[in-house]
């Protein structure tokens, strides 16, 4: 039970040891430690969850080691095609408002047939017709 370097431990686990230093820097380690310059981890810490095992995975988010999905197209060439602004598409697929968008690392793909219709977020139901009326200044109020 005796601290290692951060490089050595990462070594030892298979990982990329810039990924195990921003964990240690995320104080996901319990014995990580900064001497000096250098990060230092006991050499029985266990590497322990990763962030897909605590919650943090989105299943939007993929690796792009494959290519571009089958059946998709970038964002980009989507707005293109239909002639929209690519930084709306982009934020209306942010926002979830389209039902094929897919975000992949970087980049948002998205089926070449999807219709550009956002979801109306307006309140449709009538609640709030006669607000004004109902809970506005009074005429008399006004002057």
């Amino acid at each position: 039970m005796g601290l290692i370097p951060l490089k050595e431990y990462a070594q030892r686990h298979g990982k990329d040891p810039v990924v195990v230093r921003n964990k240690a820097l995320r104080g996901s380690f319990e014995t990580a430690r900064k001497i000096g310059r250098q990060w230092f981890i006991d050499e029985d810490e266990p590497y322990g969850q990763t962030r897909s095992d605590q919650g943090y995975h989105r299943p939007e988010v993929m690796s792009l080691s494959g290519g571009i999905p089958e059946g998709m197209i970038l964002l980009k060439e989507y707005a293109e095609r239909n002639q929209l602004n690519p930084m709306v598409c982009a934020q209306v697929a942010e926002q979830g408002k389209f039902r094929t968008a897919r975000k992949i690392g970087r980049q948002w793909f998205i089926e070449p047939d999807e219709p550009f219709a956002p979801v109306d977020g307006r309140v449709k139901s009538g609640k709030y017709i006669g607000f004004r009326e109902r809970y506005g200044k009074k005429e008399a109020d006004k002057n």
